[in-house]
């Protein structure tokens, strides 16, 4: 029924658990296990991550060129595209494969090399908070260093080499909060 799963999500309000292929598609399975179906996505290279905007749509994380969204919303019926943003360079996205994580009812985005974190809304990224770790922290200037440099694959090195030699402060990885720590 699948070859490759990314990612997973639980549709509560069909009681039914949903199975991302990085191939362009949703498999719905029911709890004891069974198979419902399989849908089609709109047209990316690669779906990494998804999870639920509202109880009527999907959102899902791909990491692509500048020129693409990296975020699209999906109907969870027609499976059509409603919306799409981020627009970033796909290897400094390439740090974290599942970028959203629900806090008290609230989607939220973020990356591996930034200090912002994003409320997910239907028709918009919001800015929530923002890390200010002081020149500890990770900067714009520090950013261009990587975009730079044309080739993916030198940029790629260049940015794994200086996150193990303790020149890039830091990368986070996974994100989750509760009422105390982010």
């Amino acid at each position: 029924e699948y070859q490759l799963i990314y990612d997973f999500a639980l549709d509560k309000k069909q009681n039914q658990i949903i199975l991302l292929s990085p191939y362009g598609f949703i498999q719905s399975y029911s709890l004891e296990g069974d198979f419902i179906e399989k849908k089609v996505l709109p047209v990316k290279p690669n779906y990494y991550s998804i999870d639920w905007v509202d109880a009527d749509h999907w959102v899902l994380w791909s990491c692509v060129n500048e020129e693409e969204e990296g975020i699209t919303l999906v109907d969870r019926d027609s499976m059509n595209r409603t919306n799409g943003y981020w627009h970033n360079d796909r290897i400094l996205d390439m740090g974290i494969m599942k970028p959203f994580y629900s806090y008290e009812g609230q989607l939220y985005f973020t990356t591996a090399y930034q200090n912002v974190v994003y409320e997910v809304e239907t028709d918009t990224l919001r800015p929530s908070y923002q890390w200010d770790f002081g020149r500890e922290g990770i900067h714009a200037d520090l950013l261009e260093k990587y975009l730079s440099i044309e080739n993916e694959g030198q940029r790629n090195d260049q940015l794994l080499n200086d996150l193990a030699d303790g020149n890039f402060p830091f990368a986070m990885t996974v994100h989750h909060q509760n009422k105390r720590f982010y």
